[in-house]
């Protein structure tokens, strides 16, 4: 559905790497399918390695109805930014309608540096339907 909602100044960068436009959309119908693109940026002295990414989709009362977990090597990120893309794709046909959480965190596997997270709120509906005359 994102993709009938108007977005101005499409970054290039994101057009070879998302199907559709981002969006501000934050209510999805549970046939849609949501795709994750976070970026993180790595500033450490010893980047060689690794970084723990988890992905996860709560429901409202904390339950994780989706979780990803993925190692990221250092030499994985673009050496020029310091950054990795890291995108997964969320169909939502096996949520229920209701409100949801969506959670990005990250932590190198070594040391004690802190947690870096990122949530956003959302929520899944019944398709819509349009009736024809």
């Amino acid at each position: 559905g994102a993709s009938r909602v108007a977005t101005t100044n499409v970054d290039p960068i994101l057009q070879d790497v998302l199907v559709a436009p981002p969006t501000t959309i934050r209510e999805f119908d549970r046939s849609d399918t949501v795709t994750v693109l976070a970026e993180l940026y790595d500033n450490r002295k010893n980047d060689i390695d690794s970084i723990a990414v988890l992905t996860t989709i709560s429901d409202a009362a904390g339950r994780v109805m989706y979780r990803l977990e993925e190692r990221v090597d250092g030499f994985a990120f673009e050496p020029s930014r310091n950054s990795y893309r890291h995108r997964v794709d969320n169909p939502l046909d096996d949520l229920q309608p209701g409100n949801y959480v969506l959670r990005v965190a990250a932590h190198p596997e070594k040391g004690d540096a802190a947690e870096i997270m990122r949530e956003i709120a959302f929520s899944v509906r019944e398709q819509k339907t349009v009736a024809l005359k």
